[in-house]
This record gives C-alpha cells, structure tokens and sequence, in this order.
C-alpha cells in the first residue's frame, strides 16, 4: 500500500479493494484474486473514506485534509470531478470529513463532518451539499438501516469527557474517551431548520462580522506555552475568578510571579485547551487544528517518528509557516512541534541554537532558557512574534518532592521573560500571552479541559478577569491581528480574539519585577 493506510472498502463483488493513503494522499487499487497492488489514484492531501459507486464503474473518496469528496473515474484512473464538503464556500479546511454512506436511492449521500459535529446531505446529481444536520461531538461514521430509512451516527467523543472528577487518580480525558451514538431519520434529510442550526453553531452565521478592535500600538507578540496544569491547580486560591481552593496544588506559594501577573495583568479563567494530550495542545497552538488520524490513533503513533510528518498538519501549516509567508520575523525559544514534524531543524529560519550550538534547546533548567532570551534582548536580538516554550512544570512521577522543584523553576522562568520584555524597547508595543498546552492529570471543578491563561502588556486591562469563552484558536486569531497574518484554519477565522484582556491606553507600562525562586 501507500504511507499510512487507513480505510478499506471491498468493490467489484469482492474481486478489488480500494485502499485510502493518508500521508500519501493516494489510493491503492487491490487485486485480490492476484494478492497485489494494481495500481496508485492521486486524490489529495489526508483521503479517508471511500464509497463504491452503482455499477462499480466509480468510487468516491473523502478527501479529509481538503474539505472535498472525490469522485474518480475507474476506467482512467482520474478524478473526474471534486465536491466541495464545507458548510459555505470560501471556508478555509476545517470541515474534516471523515466517512460516508449512499443512500439506496443513490443520489443522497450522508457525509460525516468531524469538525462541524455535523452530518452533511450532498446530492450527487446536483454536486453540491444540499443540507447539514447537528449531531454529536466528533462524528466518524455513518451507517444506514437496510431499508434506507435510519441514519446511525458513530460520534467519537462525548460531554461525559468534560465532567470533572474529584479524584486525580481516576481523573483524565483521555483515559475516559467515551463516544456517542446518533439516531436519524434518514427520510427527512435534508432539514433547513436543522441545516440553520448546524450553521448557528459553527457560528457561520457571524463570521463576516468584524471582529472587535485591538489596540492599535501592538505590534509584538511573545507566546509562552508551558505544560500540563488546569485553572484551578494554579489559580484556585486567586479570590478573583471561577476557581475552587480546594483543587489548588500549586497556589500563590509556588507560582508567585504567575499571580503577581495576574494582580496586575488580565486572567481569562473561562478558556480551555482542545487538547486531551500534549501532541494535540501544540499543534492546536501552533496551527488551530489537530489532524483527524491523530484524534484517533494518537496512542499508537505518539511514540513513534511519524506522529512528526508534515503531512499530519493541516493545509495552511503552522503560524510559523504563516510568517515565513508574510515576511514576518519569528524567534522560537525550546523547540516546538514544527521543528520536529520538519524533521531537519536547520530549515526553521527562527529556531534559536543553544549553548553547543544545536536547534533543540538542552538548557538545564526553564530559568536558564529565560535568561538566554533575556540576553539576547539585551542585545537587540527581537522578533515580532516569539515563540517560548517553558515545559519543566510539566508533572512527573514522583509526587510533590518531584515536582515543587520543576514548578518553581517554570514560576521562575516565566517573570524572567516578563520582566525582560518590560524593560526592553520593545515593550511599549507588545502583547505576552502565557498558557498550558492541555491540563494534564490535574482536575478543575469547571471543565476538565480549563486552563488559564494570562495576558500580560502595557494595554492589558489591569487586574482584570475575563470570562468570554476563549480557546487556543482565539490566542492565534489575537495573534494573527496584531501581526497582520491570515487565519491557519476554520477555528482561527471564526475564533474570539482576546479583545477584552486589552484597552486602548496603555496604563500598564511600569517594568515587572520577577520573583527569585527560593533555594540555591
């Protein structure tokens, strides 16, 4: 077969089998009787789901990656025509179709959209998505009864994930991934109420709205992504906020300089990490979207190089390409999942070298990489985005013993980098957002799935809390707009920017102080 195999449909009366190639982007013709490949179909980036068409003459394929199914000619070998699967023409890839099934009737098609938690009715004859139905979260198949009448819906996750639990050892949303089965009528597809709804909650119906201002002096961003802790493990003791005393772990005592920023900064405490694992948390933070065969397979293929590939990303890539494509400048401090997917480090323009002279960052401590970006500050060493991953709070076996220590040092390492953007030039026109990639093993009493985040700049609103419903999609839409760069996915463009962590004056301007970690 090809790279990544992933679905397989028997056709031909059981002679062929058609076989879709993720990462190759192809699909494999199976002689069966002869036990071998026939041949290879081009059909595009991330195909899935394959549908044998009457008469076997045709097939069609789910072009995950691009929104689109493709029908190909048999005969030739070709795609003869591309049908577009996105709820409204223009979209950029975000749909993520996953499976199909035909109707008896044989020009309804029922498409599985994993990423608009929806069912998708395209006639055939008319080339086009004719109606959409809201389903449940992350549907991956579709099957129909033998009469044609009932639609079952397999949905890949569930709102069961979400519900805290009060006991850590019982607790993580990737240990309870349960899923969800939904029943149609068949018969009433298409529905426009239902068609209206599923656009109303993509919030379709909204997205050419202008989105609220930002100040117009910011020019800068530094992004801090750190690792593993919930709202309430950090911030439950704050006194302001939705947070819950009883789950903080690492509470003022431990992550002083974090709570000195968020006396005198803005702290968002309704926004949540889409991830469920650290994979997902950075590739949602680095390109608004995770990609369907990891959603699934994440177990199998995180250990292993090819959770890395390119292919794995979406269309438009990472924001880091997105710079690359704008002319703007990118620093990246302690490594990112780009680096790693690009497999040679050397063609990451903004991949900082450590002390030996190498692109992965090897630096001791979280406090040591701080430093070094606080020199090179100091030397006039700037982009206009900065990209600086502090991972060492990230939890290890071991306890508390274990990990007070890492939780200091990434406490420390944070006010470093705060307080060395706000005594450089460049302070008066940047924004510092600051993050967890997922939540980790530690519980929240909203959501298991809340972190917090911080937003820290001279035009951040002081001391304040903001509790819009914000996700990493919306740090990258706020990103995007202060540097003037174009939408990564579906998530980003339809994204809330962090408009009211920020005010039009900058009242915030006097450097911050970090707070040295107790100990040598």
């Amino acid at each position: 077969m090809g790279s990544a195999p992933g679905r397989v449909v028997l056709a031909a009366g059981g002679k062929r089998a058609y076989v879709s190639n993720w990462t190759g982007g192809t699909v494999s013709v199976v002689d069966l009787e002869a036990r071998r490949a026939a041949g290879t179909i081009e059909v595009g980036r991330h195909p899935e789901g394959i549908i044998e068409l009457p008469g076997g003459q045709a097939i069609l394929v789910i072009v995950n990656g691009q929104d689109e199914i493709a029908e190909v000619d048999l005969a030739s070998g070709a795609v003869r025509r591309r049908i577009s699967v996105s709820p409204l023409p223009g979209l950029p890839p975000g749909s993520a179709p996953t499976a199909g099934v035909l109707h008896p009737g044989g020009d309804r098609l029922f498409i599985c959209l994993a990423g608009d938690d929806a069912i998708a009715t395209v006639s055939l004859r008319e080339g086009r998505i004719i109606g959409l139905t809201p389903v449940g979260w992350y549907p991956v198949d579709v099957a129909l009864s033998p009469d044609g009448r009932t639609a079952y819906i397999a949905n890949m996750k569930s709102p069961a994930n979400l519900i805290p639990e009060r006991h850590p050892e019982l607790w993580h949303a990737r240990y309870g991934k349960q899923g969800t089965v939904s029943v149609l009528s068949a018969a009433d597809l298409p529905d426009g109420a239902a068609t209206r709804a599923a656009i109303e909650n993509l919030g379709l119906d909204r997205i050419e709205a202008p989105p609220p201002s930002l100040p117009a002096g910011l020019k800068r961003v530094v992004f801090i992504l750190k690792e593993n802790h919930t709202f309430d493990d950090y911030f439950g003791d704050l006194g302001r906020g939705d947070g819950d005393p009883a789950l903080c772990f690492y509470g003022r005592q431990f992550t002083p300089n974090q709570h000195a920023l968020a006396d005198r900064f803005a702290l968002c405490d309704n926004f949540y990490s889409e991830a469920e694992m650290s994979v997902e948390g950075h590739s949602w933070a680095e390109g608004a979207y995770f990609a369907d065969i990891l959603e699934r397979f994440w177990r199998l293929a995180r250990p292993q190089s090819d959770v890395n590939d390119p292919t794995y990303w979406p269309v438009r890539g990472s924001i880091f390409d997105e710079c690359e494509r704008r002319g703007v400048s990118y620093r990246i401090y302690g490594g990112a999942l780009l680096m790693e997917h690009l497999k040679d480090q050397a063609q990451v323009k903004g991949a900082v070298k450590d002390e030996k002279g190498e692109y992965r960052i090897t630096f001791p401590t979280d406090t040591a990489l701080a430093r070094r970006f606080a020199t090179d500050l100091e030397k006039g060493i700037a982009a206009r985005f900065t990209y600086i991953t502090l991972w060492r709070d990230h939890p290890e076996e071991g306890g508390r013993v274990k990990n007070e220590p890492l939780v200091r040092d990434n406490d420390e390492a944070t006010g470093i980098v705060v307080e060395a953007v706000s005594r450089s030039p460049y302070w008066a026109e940047t924004a510092v957002f600051i993050v967890q990639d997922d939540p980790g093993n530690y519980i929240d009493h909203v959501s298991t799935h809340r972190i917090p985040c911080l937003v820290t700049s001279p035009y951040a609103k002081p001391g304040t809390i903001d509790s819009h419903h914000y996700s990493f999609p919306s740090i990258l839409r706020t990103i995007e707009m202060i540097l003037g760069l174009s939408p990564l996915s579906r998530y980003d463009r339809g994204a809330t920017p962090l408009a009211d962590c920020f005010e039009e004056k900058p009242r915030n301007a006097a450097p911050f102080t970090a707070i040295r970690a107790p100990g040598p």
